[in-house]
């Protein structure tokens, strides 16, 4: 993002890199009112410039040892002159992305402040007055903020019943054991949005959430519209997927020795992370040799689950033939009597249609 502002906004001025903060001018606003396809063509560079950075997930890299070099000069420069316990205990020894990218700006400047006292050691526990380190030290405090990040790994708060009795808990087992982040074997009519195994490290996660919401709404019209009375995606699928989970993540970042929510908080587990980005077709460089990943994870995602795949899935009918919901041979704008609905297909120019 800071590209984009800096070229399109800032004209190249330099910012301090502890205060890169951009509040929009009067100017900026009223361009962007005046002129609604530049603010389309500023939001879209925005959102390429986020979805170029995927190589540096690629471990070995040139953008990724790019990263290393720069976030290490960067963090050393940002905490100033000694500190050294302080530069040891939070300058990341793996690559850029195996853990969260952080802190943001002027997070280190906060910590050597004559007014920070970093504490090192771990929580042993809380007490009214404030909190014991493993160390065996009390620390007195008014306020406690936790900031525990996200589980990727997560399982449904409440409690999942499939028509055999058994729990979503029970199925999983040790790990989760979920389609494209959306579909759960043996757990028919039941789809989750971006849960693990989705896009969450890099990218914009809004377009997920929305592609996830619409590719369970065309499920759903699938079983309303065809009689069909369940539908779950088979194991196999699943199997197929995560196999391909393991083979790319060999080469990513995530592999490194760093405990991360991407992980379900663990040093080496499976990656519950989408495998992008790669254009499909250079899938099986990946079994064969390195593919060149310079693509958001989210883009790759968004081509995967823009349409179901209907093959991957157990298809129950209502009745006994799969062809019943043809009925009577109408359909809706015959009742409505619907000029448009009747004859959808005749337009002015080649865009997709569809019947009622």
């Amino acid at each position: 993002m800071e590209g984009v502002l800096n070229e399109e906004l800032l004209k190249g001025a330099e910012q301090e890199p502890g205060e890169r903060q951009y509040t929009f001018s009067e100017e900026d606003k009223k361009k962007f009112t005046e002129d609604p396809e530049y603010l389309l063509q500023f939001r879209k560079k925005i959102e390429a410039e986020i979805n170029s950075m995927f190589g540096m997930y690629q471990q070995g890299s040139e953008m990724s040892n790019t990263f290393r070099e720069v976030i290490t000069t960067e963090m050393n420069r940002r905490i100033g002159p000694g500190n050294e316990r302080l530069k040891e205990f939070i300058i990341p020894k793996w690559s850029p992305g195996c853990r969260r990218i952080s802190p943001g700006d002027g997070y280190l400047e906060a910590l050597v402040k004559a007014n920070v006292q970093p504490v090192f050691s771990n929580i042993q526990k809380v007490v009214p007055e404030g909190i014991i380190t493993e160390d065996g030290q009390f620390h007195k405090m008014d306020v406690l903020v936790c900031a525990t990040g996200f589980q990727v790994a997560f399982r449904p708060a409440f409690k999942v019943i499939n028509g055999d009795g058994t729990t979503l808990d029970e199925d999983w087992g040790t790990g989760p054991n979920l389609y494209l982040g959306l579909s759960a074997p043996r757990f028919p009519n039941f789809y989750t949005i971006v849960g693990p195994g989705a896009t969450w490290s890099s990218g914009t996660l809004l377009p997920s959430i929305e592609t996830s919401i619409e590719y369970s709404i065309k499920m759903m019209k699938k079983i309303q519209t065809e009689a069909i009375r369940s539908i779950d995606v088979k194991q196999e699928a699943l199997d197929d997927i995560y196999a391909h989970f393991d083979e790319f993540h060999k080469t990513t970042v995530w592999q490194e020795e760093c405990r991360s929510w991407f992980k379900d908080g663990k040093v080496k587990n499976r990656i519950y992370l989408w495998p992008g980005s790669v254009n499909p077709s250079l899938c099986l460089q990946m079994y064969y040799g390195k593919a060149d990943l310079r693509n958001s994870q989210t883009i790759h995602f968004l081509k995967t689950i823009k349409d179901p795949r209907f093959e991957d899935y157990n298809i129950r009918y209502r009745y006994g033939n799969r062809f019943a919901f043809l009925g009577n041979g109408e359909v809706h704008a015959h009742v409505k009597r619907s000029v448009q609905g009747l004859a959808p297909y005749i337009r002015n120019s080649d865009h997709e249609w569809s019947v009622a």
